[in-house]
């Protein structure tokens, strides 16, 4: 498939690394030689340099071909624009802008994005992704990753095991009777660099990274079966001001009132700005670094501190200097997982991967078939897909161990007229059901084959 990417800058190089492992025909565009000239060099891939708002560039880059189009400059009007360009005049079956400004993206003006008005297939703010990102992190503690489907009714969770985990050296078909009734299931678990599907057979090991799709109901249950008190965060810290952090901070301000949340931001006259916006959150201005802002922080009170600056360097910096002063979790942005076996041995208890959120943003967008929602593990590896099952799927009526599912898809819950199915090997897949599974790369073109509507249902 063909797709057009508007904007070189980091979001537009994100989606470009990622559409490129999908084996994409990609076209960036921007105005700035210089970053098509980077990506280029990265990249298979073909650039234009010009404005994405004007049809000629768009022409250039074969919008008279093309698929897709994503606007993703830091423009959130030259984005509408390149998108109603690309529907009106070329054609192009999916649109999808990028926005940042909070107007938009209020329901009030939801209607304003109609084929009538402007069309555009869907927005997404990466700020608004990432944000939404860390607070479900917050709001789980213990999980290094989390991620809610079926409308929050199943989750996604990711624990990390260290040699306290109660239930290393089991081997995964006894959890079971270990703990009967639990309506969980591991789908799988990274170890040394590569996801391994859970068979019976397999243990958890010291290190694993094992994820695991649960009921919304029984999260406390799962996370005390991997050795993770379940308790609640109270004092955050924040660093930077930036747009990510400060719709964190909104977030937990409006759903958390009872928590103490300080933001820590070196320029004053955007830290005076973000003392008019939220009043119920402590602003501290000042280098992180220095030790009279150390000591203002008190690290030995804060539950978690959170390093969400576009800088990862920073991150990680502030990350460490938090642990070493006293805080007891420390979450830190990074944009790739490419260096890992440095990451394991740094004193930070989450990473979230700015390039995986992003992506996964627009997942749902560009997977075919009745794909609900889509979440990247990791980028290449794998990812948890909420899928609707149709009258025309031909597994309709089926029981799970009749249908012959390549080894790396793993279905970890079924919702059931808003009820939660355990799925068993006996199961029957029934029209309606939304199931929720772990997909291996190499599989998810046939899980998009199979949950595709036929045309016959027309």
């Amino acid at each position: 498939m063909k797709v057009i990417i508007c904007g070189a800058g980091s979001v537009g190089e994100i989606l470009t690394n990622f559409l490129d492992t999908e084996n994409y025909d990609i076209t960036v565009v921007d105005k700035d030689p210089q970053l098509t000239n980077q990506l280029s060099k990265k990249f298979d891939i073909k650039v234009v340099n010009g404005n994405s708002a004007h049809p000629s560039v768009l022409e250039k880059a074969g919008a008279n071909e093309a698929d897709i189009l994503i606007a993703a400059t830091n423009e959130d009007e030259v984005n509408m624009i390149a998108c109603s360009i690309a529907h009106h005049m070329f054609n192009i079956p999916k649109n999808i802008s990028r926005v940042s400004g909070k107007e938009y993206l209020n329901e009030q003006w939801s209607d304003l994005f109609t084929e009538k008005r402007i069309p555009i297939d869907c927005l997404f703010s990466p700020e608004g992704y990432l944000a939404n990102s860390v607070y479900e992190r917050l709001e789980f503690p213990g999980a290094i990753d989390v991620r809610n489907f079926a409308n929050g009714k199943v989750k996604l969770l990711g624990f990390n095991c260290g040699e306290d985990c109660p239930i290393l050296n089991t081997n995964l078909s006894d959890l079971s009777e270990i703990f009967p009734g639990l309506n969980a299931i591991i789908v799988t678990i990274f170890r040394d660099g590569k996801y391994i599907t859970p068979e019976n057979d397999k243990q958890i090991l010291v290190g694993d990274n094992v994820y695991i799709i649960v009921e919304d109901r029984h999260i406390d249950r799962v996370s005390s079966a991997f050795g993770k008190d379940f308790y609640k965060y109270k004092n955050v810290a924040i660093l930077g001001g930036g747009k990510t952090a400060m719709l964190l901070a909104e977030k937990l301000d409006v759903l958390h009132k009872d928590w103490n949340v300080k933001i820590i931001e070196k320029d004053f006259v955007k830290s005076g700005i973000i003392v008019d916006k939220l009043n119920d959150v402590q602003v501290i201005s000042g280098d992180v670094l220095e030790k009279s802002i150390i000591d203002e922080i008190g690290f030995d009170d804060i539950d978690i501190s959170v390093a969400i600056t576009d800088d990862v360097e920073i991150n990680l910096v502030y990350s460490i200097l938090a642990k070493n002063s006293g805080t007891k979790t420390a979450l830190s942005l990074i944009t790739s997982r490419d260096h890992d076996n440095i990451f394991k041995n740094i004193n930070i208890d989450m990473l979230v991967d700015k390039s995986t959120v992003i992506s996964s943003s627009i997942l749902p967008q560009i997977r075919r078939g009745r794909i609900n929602d889509s979440y990247l593990i990791r980028i290449g590896h794998g990812e948890v897909i909420e899928a609707k099952v149709t009258s025309s799927c031909d597994f309709v009526g089926k029981k799970i161990n009749e249908i012959k599912f390549p080894e790396s898809v793993v279905i970890g819950a079924i919702v059931r007229d808003g009820k939660f199915v355990y799925p068993k090997g006996n199961s029957e897949i029934m029209s309606g059901d939304v199931v929720v599974m772990y997909v291996g790369s190499e599989s998810v073109k046939w899980v998009e084959d199979i949950f595709s509507v036929s045309l016959e249902v027309f």
